[in-house]
């Protein structure tokens, strides 16, 4: 899982109702979030008003050309980036502002030509800006923004080459890599700048270890027993979220919570990720059913 941009893909809609199905488990109410008539539906993001953005399209395998939704109150209303030559849009957070950021793709001629890809912010009026890395071929989304405006995510210099995290902040960007590691991404961040993401020491790509870098300073988040472990999101609280790999290679979501791991699986999960986590300990993400169809999900304690 490189860029959400290339998880989900197409179909248009205005307004239109929540499908959505409860249950109880672990603790915590999961509802399913479908939007109708599409084949996939990913949950990225949610602020401490329950606001929900993501990606959706007419492919069961969620790959290829995907549109962004903002689900309130019950609706969802469709919010691409506008673009010129846009091809591609994956909102991935929302802030309690109404801010959204994710990441968009376009085709030859537009601002953001491929192969690479670039970072975007909606703001509350729905006004878009673009922003790219400085040198960088890609951003690979901004999949955290914070309420003062800090936005996280992932960059790399050359298409194929070793992921960068960063953070933006008052219109500057800095490099986020664990210490001696050979790929990084940022994944989430909180009101007071402690950011999570992940990391590896074995090559371009290969990420292994959640972290967490709070006051200056990094820590490795591992799941116990997991094989790869995924920091994605952090709420003010300090709870942690994102998913692991077991030694079977299932994956799960978890949530980290006053140095307690608790396994985040909708029933009848076969691979779940949570993405992120609300100040309320509300959960979205990804799950895929036994049939093989993909859902977004809210998880309410």
């Amino acid at each position: 899982m490189r860029s959400r941009l290339w998880m989900c893909t197409g179909l248009l809609f205005c307004l239109i109702c929540i499908c959505a199905a409860s249950t109880a488990t672990t603790g915590f109410t999961f509802t399913t979030i479908d939007v109708p008539g599409a084949a996939c539906t990913q949950a990225f993001g949610i602020n401490t008003e329950g606001k929900v953005v993501g990606v959706y399209n007419g492919s069961t395998t969620c790959g290829g050309t995907n549109h962004s939704f903002l689900l309130d109150k019950g609706a969802f209303t469709t919010i691409d980036v506008t673009f010129s030559g846009a091809t591609t849009t994956a909102a991935e957070a929302i802030n309690n502002r109404g801010e959204i950021t994710g990441g968009w793709e376009g085709g030859s001629g537009s601002s953001c030509p491929p192969p690479g890809a670039c970072g975007f912010l909606r703001d509350n009026a729905g006004n878009f800006s673009s922003f790219q890395f400085p040198g960088a071929c890609a951003v690979n989304g901004a999949p955290g923004i914070s309420n003062p405006d800090q936005i996280v995510g992932s960059y790399t210099f050359t298409c194929s080459g070793t992921n960068h995290g960063y953070l933006l902040s008052g219109g500057s960007f800095s490099t986020i890599d664990f210490p001696s590691s050979q790929s990084d991404e940022a994944f989430g961040i909180n009101d007071a700048g402690d950011i999570v993401g992940v990391y590896g020491m074995s090559g371009a790509y290969v990420e292994d270890h959640g972290y967490l870098f709070s006051a200056g300073t990094f820590s490795t988040i591992d799941f116990p027993g997991a094989t790869q472990t995924r920091a994605e999101t952090i709420n003010d609280p300090g709870s942690i979220a994102g998913f692991y790999i077991d030694t079977g290679g299932v994956t799960h979501g978890f949530m980290l919570d006053k140095g307690t791991f608790t396994t985040i699986d909708p029933p009848g999960a076969t691979f779940t990720v949570v993405y992120k986590i609300n100040n309320r300990g509300q959960m979205v993400g990804t799950y895929v059913d036994s049939t093989g169809q993909t859902h977004g999900f809210l998880a309410t304690p």
